[in-house]
């Protein structure tokens, strides 16, 4: 019965000039091509997106084991560069930022699990280490901190704010050590 039935999808699909989509493809080189879909052991999609040559191409998504969205990557032509939105278990947004060669790339910014919308630091990246300086930010926008960065370690001054905005502490990192 199931060998009938595919061969009636197909005939059906030859018939209207169409083809029944494949997923999961590799090529005789052993490189994933087109659509591809992970499933979690109980059957939901862990995630789906598209596969050119082994690299990923255009939107991809990572869903959480019940189903949500996880994360939605945005990858371009040559599935090198990817814009990133990551979110938390409820749908509320957790993180923004883009991956080049699999690697965190300029501003990140990070998002409150609570608060929806309240953005709770950005960090700033070059080859996944952290570069640059680094805000924490009160709910109302302030600043709290900022804290820079060189080579991924703690470098310069660190000022942490009053909700005011006057000044709390001064310190300052060398190396990754507070001096």
């Amino acid at each position: 019965m199931n060998t009938r039935l595919a061969v009636f999808i197909a005939l059906l699909s030859l018939s209207l000039g169409t083809t029944v989509a494949q997923v999961n493809m590799t090529d005789a080189s052993g490189k994933k091509q087109g659509p591809w879909i992970k499933k979690y052991e109980n059957g939901t999609i862990l995630y789906q997106g598209t596969f050119r040559n082994d690299k990923p191409v255009g939107e991809f998504k990572r869903f959480y084991e019940d189903g949500t969205v996880k994360a939605v990557m945005n990858y371009d032509d040559a599935g090198e560069t990817a814009t990133a939105v990551f979110y938390h278990s409820d749908g509320k947004k957790a993180a923004e930022g883009k991956y080049v060669a699999q690697k965190k790339e300029g501003i990140w910014k990070y998002y409150s699990a609570s608060t929806e919308g309240y953005k709770i630091s950005e960090e700033s990246y070059s080859c996944d280490r952290r570069e640059g300086i680094s805000r924490k930010f009160y709910q109302t926008g302030d600043t709290a901190e900022v804290l820079p960065y060189h080579n991924g370690l703690k470098e310069g001054e660190w000022i942490q704010y009053y909700t005011d905005g006057k000044i709390c502490l001064k310190a300052a990192y060398k190396n990754g050590m507070l001096e």
